[in-house]
């Protein structure tokens, strides 16, 4: 293989592994917690910070168990979840709009078979109840917004100190690239 197509070669290949990955946990974000006894079951907050093998949290919701901060061991996390915002609902939405309105026009058709009037048994009106639930159940659907939670595999974190030289430490938390 010649060196002129083994270089890009081997760039286009190595190039993702060196470059670091964006750490899916940092200070600040919004986390769900569920912990192994004898810590709290679900804890909600924010990140404080990691520290000697702790997730240090600031409670939402303070209880008289917890206290505004919850300070959970590493190796007692069984699930970690991070907040990406939140997330309409419109195409639910449309989609139950659309079922209103196609089972509207059904039993339209049932009610006016069974007194015999035929004016309203076509397609048109189908589309016509179907055509106004949809776009209906759209608006509906895009006002309802749920919390996105992305979750972090807790058996991939690694909190590392090691000496930097000079009396300094470091610390590193690093997260596998996914």
């Amino acid at each position: 293989m010649s060196t002129r197509l083994f270089l890009p070669l081997l760039t286009w290949v190595l190039l993702p592994t060196a470059l670091p990955a964006q750490a899916p946990l940092k200070d600040g974000d919004r986390v769900r917690v569920t912990a192994l006894p004898p810590q709290p079951d679900k804890v909600v907050g924010a990140v404080v910070d990691w520290r000697s093998g702790y997730l240090n949290v600031e409670v939402e919701e303070p209880d008289s168990l917890l206290g505004t901060q919850a300070r959970i061991p590493l190796e007692l996390l069984a699930r970690l979840e991070v907040n990406r915002g939140h997330k309409r609902r419109t195409l639910v939405g449309a989609g139950i709009g659309f079922l209103v309105g196609s089972v509207t026009s059904v039993i339209i058709w049932g009610s006016a078979k069974e007194a015999d009037d035929t004016s309203v048994c076509n397609p048109y009106v189908w589309a016509a109840s179907a055509g106004l639930g949809t776009p209906l159940g759209a608006g509906i659907g895009s006002m309802v917004r749920v919390e996105r939670w992305v979750e972090v595999p807790v058996a991939d974190l690694e909190l590392a100190i090691t000496a930097h030289g000079q009396g300094h430490l470091a610390l590193r938390v690093s997260f596998p690239a996914r």
